[in-house]
């Protein structure tokens, strides 16, 4: 259905619910759904399964951990290292915006905004990165153009008439 509340401990959503709003730990918006507010420690919006592409649209995410597949999303989350070295807070999407500590935006990332910084060999990174706007530290532009990041220890690869400013910098590129 739709103009759903939830609110504690594992709270699910289901596919084709609209105007959710949850707050709590372990908090999943599967599948389609569009305006959608989460709050809380582990929040999922998105994917039903790994192969199916259910995206949510115009949502609002907020937590210790995010992940959020979808255009016009905006989370703000930390993201944490495991014991594996990284479970970032993530947003996958077109026009996204993220901010946190260890962040991650996938997918087609056009006109989307990254901030971030983490000591180690994972980045906050933004793939495909066409006029998007990344900040931070070890922060990386994969593919893309017309991006502009800004921060020290950063790299571009194939991010194309782009912008890079700060220290320690790496440029693959070209007309950078």
């Amino acid at each position: 259905g739709s103009n759903n509340s939830g609110f504690g401990y594992d709270v699910d959503f289901a596919t084709g619910s609209a105007s959710n709003l949850g707050a709590g730990s372990l908090i999943d918006v599967l599948g389609t759904t569009s305006n959608s507010v989460a709050f809380g420690g582990d929040v999922k919006l998105g994917k039903n399964n790994a192969i199916l592409d259910t995206p949510v649209t115009g949502s609002l995410v907020g937590g210790n951990i995010a992940r959020t597949e979808g255009n016009y999303s905006f989370t703000w989350a930390k993201g944490e290292l495991d014991s594996n070295g990284i479970y970032p807070a993530k947003n996958a999407g077109t026009g996204c915006v993220l901010f946190g500590h260890v962040t991650e935006i996938d997918a087609d990332s056009t006109w989307s905004m990254a901030g971030g910084a983490i000591d180690g060999a994972k980045e906050t990174a933004i793939i495909n990165g066409h006029y998007s706007l990344a900040w931070g530290k070890n922060v990386s532009v994969l593919n893309g153009y017309g991006a502009a990041i800004f921060g020290k220890s950063n790299s571009t690869n194939r991010a194309n008439y782009s912008l890079i400013s700060g220290d320690y910098n790496e440029v693959f590129s070209t007309n950078c």
